[in-house]
C-alpha cells in the first residue's frame, strides 16, 4: 500500500514539472533586449520599443518614398496625446525640415514613448495644447521636443539640445502646406 502512494506522488511530481516546463516554453514573456546577435540587422530601439530591420549588406527599401526621409520611430504614440493625422504629418515635416538643415541629414528619429507628457492650461489665455517628449537622432544625439498645437491642422515644433539650448523653431505648420 505504501509503495502505491510513493508512485502516485512521484507521478504527480513528474506531471507538475512537465506542465511547468511546457508553460514556460510557450508563454515566456517577450524580451525588451536587442534582437539578434549583431549580424542579423535587427535592432530594438530602446526609446520607441519598435524593431528596426536593416539587413547587413542590403540597401533599405525606399520604394514609393522620398529617399532622404528619416525613419520615424514612436511617432504613432503621439496620437494618444491628442494630435490629429494632419498634425502628425506636419510634425514629421518639421523634423524633416530640421534634418535638411544639418550637415548630414538625419536618418532615424526616435521618441521616448515611455515619457511623453501633455500640457494644457484652460485658466490661461493660451489656447494651445503641448506635447513634451525626448528622443534621439540617429541613435546618438539627444534632443528635447515641444510640439505646440491647436485645432486639427496647426502644429509647431520647438527643439532644444540636451543642455536646454534652443536649436530649432519650425514656425506654425498647417496641414496641406
Amino acid at each position: 500500500m505504501r509503495l502505491l502512494n510513493k508512485r502516485k506522488v512521484i507521478f504527480l511530481a513528474v506531471c507538475l514539472i512537465l506542465t511547468a516546463g511546457l508553460y514556460l516554453g510557450f508563454f515566456r514573456p517577450e524580451s525588451k533586449q536587442p534582437v539578434g546577435d549583431g549580424s542579423t540587422g535587427l535592432y530594438v530601439d530602446p526609446l520607441s520599443h519598435e524593431t528596426v530591420s536593416s539587413p547587413i549588406g542590403k540597401a533599405p527599401d525606399i520604394y514609393g518614398s522620398t529617399a532622404n526621409l528619416p525613419l520615424y520611430l514612436g511617432f504613432s504614440k503621439l496620437y494618444d496625446h491628442g494630435i490629429s493625422d494632419q498634425q502628425l504629418s506636419g510634425l514629421k515635416t518639421a523634423f524633416y525640415n530640421y534634418s535638411q538643415k544639418q550637415a548630414t541629414p538625419i536618418k532615424e528619429i526616435s521618441i521616448d514613448v515611455d515619457h511623453i507628457t501633455s500640457q494644457y492650461n484652460p485658466a490661461s489665455n493660451d489656447t494651445h495644447f503641448y506635447i513634451l517628449f525626448n528622443g534621439t537622432f540617429d541613435r546618438k544625439t539627444a534632443y528635447k521636443a515641444k510640439a505646440q498645437y491647436s485645432g486639427l491642422n496647426d502644429i509647431r515644433l520647438l527643439l532644444t539640445d540636451s543642455s536646454g539650448k534652443a536649436t530649432f523653431d519650425s514656425g506654425v505648420i498647417t496641414a496641406g502646406e
